[in-house]
């Protein structure tokens, strides 16, 4: 279960993971998660010094979708895209793609 607030060092990277679980699965979840998210917009998900989950912009992009906000979705998802392409993350390019993809936006 997401935190209400960071505790630990990989907190922010697991919220992001919870993500996927919460907009497959959990209605309650996936609007927590997209609560407690949304302070990180632009930033990094990251968990120590070498565990970087991506930016925070694609996992808030799948919430909005999720909870309806189509167009906050779309523009989450280009910006991620953008810095996830500045920053040479091609996996999570190619993961965030493919959950477009999947959900149409």
């Amino acid at each position: 279960m997401i935190a209400e607030e960071p505790t630990s060092w990989s907190t922010i990277s697991d919220w992001a993971f919870e993500t996927e679980a919460a907009v497959l699965s959990d209605d309650r979840l996936a609007t927590q998660a997209r609560e407690t998210l949304r302070p990180f917009r632009g930033r990094m998900a990251i968990a120590g010094a070498t565990a970087v989950s991506g930016p925070v912009d694609g996992y808030l992009a799948l919430l909005e979708h999720h909870v309806g906000d189509h167009a906050a979705a779309e523009e989450l998802a280009d910006a991620a895209l953008a810095t996830a392409q500045e920053w040479g993350f091609t996996a999570y390019a190619a993961w965030l793609r493919e959950w477009r993809e999947r959900l149409a936006f």
